[in-house]
């Protein structure tokens, strides 16, 4: 609404609500920075979105400024240029309003809240309006060539992260804030303890998915529980649990936690925003089957279709498990091979420094440093920290050996040149004589080698056997950032006997790393020190040398021991994160269009119920104006049937009303005669005709009246046939007389028939009428009433004087609306409407093919002698 007047008191409140949006959106945006990886402007799941479109509904557009500044403010935060920041938040602004100005729409329509339309105005919202803040997001960062990846990851992942935004916010806005919001949630006034208890089979359930190793499609639980909030509690609780999923989930995906993990952090948001997309879109629906009292009869649907959904995906995945677990372990295979052949590629570098002194009597530092010069080894063998000399010098050489090579003798023992725990009468000094690249292991030169147990053993090994050997796991002295390595030791001989050895420093992480390199997107390796392969199972004792994976839980794991140059070490490995990357998404795809699916197959059952109701409401409504045009139909045949009859009614009436009326006179003639015996007795006479003649009239009236009124809602009662019959000829018989028509009765059998009498009698009359019409231009004209009684049924017979029916006629006469009559005379509804009333008193109505004439059976149940006493009985005792 747009205000006439400016008010100076509102500025401060606008201010401070800016200031409030301006905040929240900054706290909302920098949570959504924190879990973007792929781009760190792009978070696959961005609630300030939902925020923005939320607050402008609440307090309209005066708090766009609010909106702009907290979106410039968290991205120039995030490290975005001023101008980067500027061109973002007015991407950010622009769909904030773009869902407002449509949530306007969609709300002044008048269906906006009704069922099944609220599901879909908020998807729209989530998906429409969040394409303008993608767009100009990704067109920005092309500009200034801030996109390392694939812009079309980058665009998908900005723009689904800000739909699903307003797809959590929105639903919980519109139930609990929004002016319009239902307040009366009768469901959701359900007792503590029940919610406590679903408060805590929820935490069980989230704490036992995301908390420890269990595979994505355990996440189908969500399903079912959110099933049985609704339930339970009503929409307010359930889109409380779902929003709960949606924060929680998303925050411990980003630490690897939960059945999202597997993979890179960005990747397994991804698989997060398939899941929580159908978590939400699944409590939209089930608010609709709850808003139209569908829930408990869609649950079997849903929950059928989520089992499916649950086995197909476990089948499938268990399947696409057993080929990744082969893959793995042919992998490591390879990589363990790799590592052995780089290893032994280092000891044929040492063989080489081997021949250098085969080859020659004397070997000078000069000669040492061109040798390993022209070697190249920083490129070629990395993790070789150099390459050295190692000369074996008895005790009482040391001093002249050190004089000789002008060296520094140093050993592990900073306060003593010689060991006291070794007996050097008998252990040579094995003294590091040359070592190049001199610049990167001065630290190590001059080093007696043999005043540490570690390397000593190692030498003496290579010394005994005349072969390469290496050292367990060592800090090596030149190295300053003390990480774990080796020596490897390759004897050289003068005179059969060995002189010293070539040796080795080797960087145990850069030595596996390059061993690994083809490996490294694939697998991840730890390596642990172990003395002996039996002390293999008990890793939580050795030492780790080297790890290279980070996650917690990994699925596919494999743990040896492998021996390098004599000495053991536990290869403990698992699959990349990267490697898992590789068909990553089907799972969450299935598991996605499965419960999408459910959905569907819910939506559709609740509409076709829906539909089914609505056709039955119509149907009965149909029938019910059906019924009334049929009973509006029904009186009119019978009306028409008695107006048939109406002009010999009427002349029968007549005839007694001119003798009364005569009499009358005669006796007023009389009376004004002086009384005598005769004259009284003629006015007695005269006064029984007149009584007479009037009983005559009060029957043909009252036969008129009972055959003219509907008696569809008499009650079924014991009648005998005489008086049925009786009460139909006095209405009759005068018309057929005046139209010369004769009409004999056979003897009426002394029976009585379970009836509503006004009926039966409307369907002789109408029978009598037909044979009437049929008749009434015919030569030869007579109507003849018969009765026949057989198997507790009696028979009455109308037959005339026609000459049959044609069969191809016959079989059409019942059907509504079909007549032989001349136009005007037959509306084609008294056979039709006499046969239902027969059957209805579970008798029938034909007619006789056999019988040369036209003639129409109607045969109904009489009641048999026994029980026409009892009735009678009965009757006598209630009067």
């Amino acid at each position: 609404m747009i205000k006439s007047k400016f008010s100076f008191k509102e500025i401060p409140n606008d201010l401070g609500l800016n200031l409030f949006i301006s905040s929240s959106y900054f706290l909302l945006a920098l949570f959504g920075f924190y879990l973007a990886t792929l781009n760190k402007s792009a978070s696959p799941i961005w609630l300030a979105s939902g925020l923005s479109l939320v607050a402008l509904i609440q307090f309209g557009p005066r708090i766009s400024i609010g909106i702009y500044f907290g979106a410039f403010l968290s991205n120039f935060y995030n490290g975005s240029s001023f101008l980067l920041s500027s061109l973002i938040s007015s991407g950010n602004l622009a769909e904030a309003l773009a869902a407002y100005a449509l949530y306007r729409f969609f709300k002044s329509k008048p269906n906006y809240f009704g069922d099944l339309a609220k599901t879909l105005v908020i998807v729209t919202l989530s998906l429409t309006p969040t394409l303008i803040s993608a767009i100009i997001g990704i067109c920005s960062l092309m500009y200034f060539d801030l996109i390392t990846t694939s812009t079309l990851s980058v665009f998908i992942t900005w723009w689904i992260g800000d739909a699903m935004g307003i797809l959590i916010i929105l639903p919980l806005y519109l139930h609990f804030i929004e002016p319009t919001a239902s307040r009366k949630m009768n469901p959701d006034i359900s007792n503590i303890v029940t919610k406590f208890w679903l408060y805590c089979i929820f935490t069980v359930t989230f704490t036992t998915i995301f908390f420890f190793p269990t595979d994505s499609v355990y996440s189908m639980f969500f399903y079912p529980f959110l099933l049985l909030s609704i339930w339970i509690c009503g929409e307010r609780t359930t889109y409380v649990f779902a929003f709960l999923i949606a924060i929680i989930g998303s925050i411990l995906t980003s630490y690897h936690l939960g059945p999202f993990a597997e993979g890179e952090t960005n990747s397994n948001l991804i698989k997060f925003q398939f899941f929580i997309t159908s978590i939400t879109l699944t409590t939209l629906i089930l608010e609709y089957l709850f808003r139209i009292n569908e829930i408990k009869w869609s649950s079997l649907a849903l929950i059928g279709s989520w089992i499916l959904t649950g086995f197909t995906f476990y089948a499938f995945n268990s399947a696409y498990d057993k080929e990744k677990h082969k893959e793995f372990l042919n992998l490591t295979e390879k990589a363990q091979l790799e590592v052995q052949k780089k290893l032994d590629l280092y000891f044929s570098l040492l063989e080489s420094g081997v021949g250098l002194y085969a080859a020659s009597d004397d070997v000078s530092v000069q000669d040492w440093k061109q040798f390993v010069t022209t070697l190249n080894l920083k490129d070629k063998y990395p993790g070789l920290h150099g390459l050295g000399v190692i000369f074996e010098v008895p005790d009482s050489e040391l001093k002249s050996h050190a004089a000789k090579f002008h060296l520094n003798i140093k050993t592990f023992n900073d306060d003593q040149i010689v060991d006291p725990t070794v007996n050097w009468s008998q252990q040579s000094h094995y003294i590091i004589t040359y070592v190049e690249p001199l610049e990167f292991n001065r630290a190590a030169l001059g080093l007696d080698i043999a005043s540490e147990k570690n390397r000593r053993e190692a030498a003496n090994l290579a010394k005994k056997f005349k072969s390469r050997t290496m050292t367990r796991a060592i800090h090596l002295v030149q190295d300053n950032q003390n990480r774990n390595g080796f020596l490897i030791f390759s004897p050289f001989f003068k005179d059969q006997q060995t002189s010293g050895f070539i040796y080795a420093p080797v960087i145990l992480e850069q030595f596996l790393n390059s061993a690994l390199i083809s490996y490294n997107d694939k697998l991840n390796l730890s390596v642990y020190s172990v003395k002996t392969p039996e002390d293999e199972e008990s890793l939580a004792k050795k030492t780790l040398l080297y790890s290279s994976q980070k996650e917690k839980f990994l699925k596919y794991k494999k743990s040896n021991t492998l021996q390098l140059a004599g000495n053991d070490f536990i290869f403990q490995w698992s699959q990349s994160n990267l490697n898992s990357s590789s068909n990553y998404f089907i799972d969450s795809i299935v598991s996605f269009f499965g419960s999408i699916f459910s959905l569907f197959l819910a939506i559709s059952l609740a509409s076709l119920k829906n539909l089914s109701q609505k056709a039955n409401e119509i149907a009965e409504q149909k029938t019910t104006q059906l019924k009334q045009t049929q009973l509006q139909l029904v009186s009119a045949a019978r009306l028409s049937s008695l107006g048939l009859m109406a002009s010999g009614v009427a002349h029968e009436i007549n005839n007694p009303l001119s003798i009364i009326s005569g009499r009358s006179r005669l006796i007023l003639k009389i009376l004004e005669k002086e009384p005598s015996p005769e004259n009284l007795e003629t006015i007695k006479n005269y006064a029984d005709n007149i009584i007479n003649t009037t009983e005559r009239v009060v029957k043909i009236v009252k036969s008129m009246r009972s055959l003219a009124r509907d008696g569809e809602k008499d009650e079924m009662k014991s009648v005998p046939l005489t008086n049925i019959v009786n009460a139909v000829l006095d209405i009759c018989k005068e018309k057929l007389k005046n139209s010369h028509i004769s009409i004999t009765i056979d003897p009426i059998p002394e029976v009585s028939i379970t009836c509503r009498e006004v009926q039966i009698g409307q369907v002789l009359i109408n029978l009598i009428n037909n044979a009437y019409d049929a008749i009434e231009k015919n030569p030869e004209k007579w109507i003849k009433i018969s009765f026949s009684q057989f198997d507790a049924q009696v028979s009455i017979k109308v037959t005339d004087s026609g000459h049959g029916i044609d069969k191809e006629i016959a079989n059409k006469l019942m059907i509504p609306f079909f007549t032989t009559k001349d136009p005007g005379r037959g509306t084609g509804l008294g056979l039709s409407i006499s046969r239902s009333i027969v059957e209805d008193h579970e008798g029938k109505l034909e007619i006789d093919g056999q019988n040369i004439n036209t003639c129409f059976i109607m045969t109904l149940p009489q009641i048999p002698s026994k029980t026409k006493n009892e009735v009678q009985q009965h009757l006598a005792k209630a009067s």
